[in-house]
């Protein structure tokens, strides 16, 4: 609960962040996957008090606000924390992470990126791992080879999304069976930019930090044939997830919903 308290200070919407913990293989208490809807009833617990004690947390200090002596903070709290300096990255919205290494309850061996060392700091990145950065700038390892998804896959996507001058601020986001296109969450930045007076590159700057959440994904079903299946998000009713809209070859499936993002029509697919 902790880290999905540091994502809402960071402004991440709670489709973001389940599709995070998902990722993560977390799980609710009752064992199934993260929703939207699970974020929202955690957070209300947290706000009246219910939440378990561990949830409780704050806003993360900044990058530049990070003291330089965390790493040292960082053992006093945890004596059985080592000395190694630990590993650093700077996501893309500037936020400095630590690579360290945690166990579970059982015992098993975690590796995890942290805003402040914490468990054995590791000096560089394990042998058969790689760094995963999510649209949104969450940071973790991830192994080789764990994507399904080919160069030439995401390339495809890639090239659809550029077709349209619309969906400029989209990204797109490959991991285990499925390729992802994240929605610029923009809601009158622009507008707001310029009331308080922000030059052009600051407003720019500020669009480009925008919030991105899940719009279309395309999900392996057939590694053999290589069939995709289009499913877009969908927030309303009892839905609160992925809809499934067609199965087939991706280029065929691009082609058709790409065009729909950040439009009317989208949400009139079923």
């Amino acid at each position: 609960m902790k880290m999905v308290c540091s994502e809402v200070a960071q402004g991440t919407n709670h489709g973001a962040i389940a599709t995070l913990l998902n990722e993560r293989g977390f799980r609710t208490r009752t064992g199934r996957e993260w929703t939207a809807t699970n974020v929202r009833s955690e957070l209300r617990k947290q706000r009246h008090g219910r939440a378990r004690p561990r949830c409780c947390a704050g806003a993360a200090a900044s990058p530049d606000q990070t003291p330089k002596d965390a790493p040292l903070r960082a053992q006093q709290q945890d004596p059985s924390m080592k000395t190694t300096i630990a590993f650093e990255y700077v996501n893309r919205k500037g936020t400095r992470y630590f690579l360290c290494e945690t166990k579970t309850k059982t015992g098993k061996t975690r590796y995890v990126f942290s805003r402040e060392p914490t468990g054995t700091p590791l000096a560089a990145v394990p042998s058969g791992y790689e760094i995963a950065e999510s649209v949104n700038g969450m940071v973790s390892l991830r192994m080789l080879g764990s994507c399904q998804i080919r160069d030439e896959e995401i390339a495809v996507v890639k090239a659809a999304v550029a077709n349209h001058p619309h969906l400029r601020r989209c990204r797109i986001e490959a991991r285990k069976k499925e390729l992802v296109i994240y929605e610029a969450q923009m809601e009158d930045l622009e507008e707001a930019g310029r009331y308080l007076g922000g030059s052009a590159d600051a407003i720019e700057g500020m669009l480009n930090r925008a919030r991105l959440a899940p719009a279309l994904r395309f999900r392996l079903y057939d590694d053999e044939e290589r069939r995709f299946g289009a499913e877009r998000m969908c927030y309303r009713g009892g839905i609160d997830g992925w809809l499934r809209l067609d199965v087939g070859p991706l280029l065929i499936l691009v082609n058709r919903y790409v065009q729909h993002i950040g439009k009317e029509s989208l949400f009139e697919l079923i």
